[in-house]
């Protein structure tokens, strides 16, 4: 995929996954968060994507990462925010 971005002068918006490691959504949505919070997120294939492209791509065509999964209720309330806010931090590490 960076190739091809790399060969058609392309930029590319990549989209990560939130859920990794948390409960498989469920239809109708439930909400995953409680008073005490809400399930971990694995980060793991995250930093080895991250690791793998900046070893081998030092100017990788990517003009941004985001982070979602159409999360609406499922990461709920206040306690989803801030889960949400601390996948972000530890994206940008």
């Amino acid at each position: 995929l960076l190739n091809f971005c790399e060969r058609n002068h392309l930029t590319l918006v990549f989209g990560l996954n939130a859920m990794f490691g948390r409960p498989t959504k469920l239809v109708p949505e439930q909400p995953l968060c409680t008073n005490a919070g809400c399930p971990p997120r694995n980060h793991s294939n995250l930093e080895a994507l991250l690791k793998w492209t900046a070893s081998h791509y030092p100017k990788p065509p990517i003009a941004a990462f985001e982070l979602g999964n159409e999360l609406d209720h499922v990461l709920n309330g206040e306690m989803g925010a801030r889960s949400q806010a601390q996948d972000f931090l530890a994206l940008r590490q």
